[in-house]
């Protein structure tokens, strides 16, 4: 089931690490972006499934604002 980010975010408030599956067709690339550029500061990682669905401008863009082995791409 699709989690708004909204909801993503307020599991931060858990204090707890994830590692979370997502699919980029539910979320707008602005959304995977944002996501990426919090991971440094709630120390998650994130599995994108569908990444083939992303450009490598897109990609890219993903790694250069996400922390440190914070995402991993599913291109299956």
């Amino acid at each position: 089931m699709k989690k708004s980010l909204q909801e993503i975010k307020d599991l931060s408030k858990a204090g707890k690490s994830f590692h979370l599956m997502l699919n980029v067709e539910d979320y707008t690339f602005p959304e995977l972006l944002d996501l990426a550029k919090i991971s440094g500061m709630i120390g998650w990682k994130y599995t994108f499934k569908n990444a083939a669905q992303l450009s490598v401008l897109e990609l890219q863009e993903l790694l250069t604002h996400a922390d440190d082995a914070a995402l991993t791409f599913d291109f299956c």
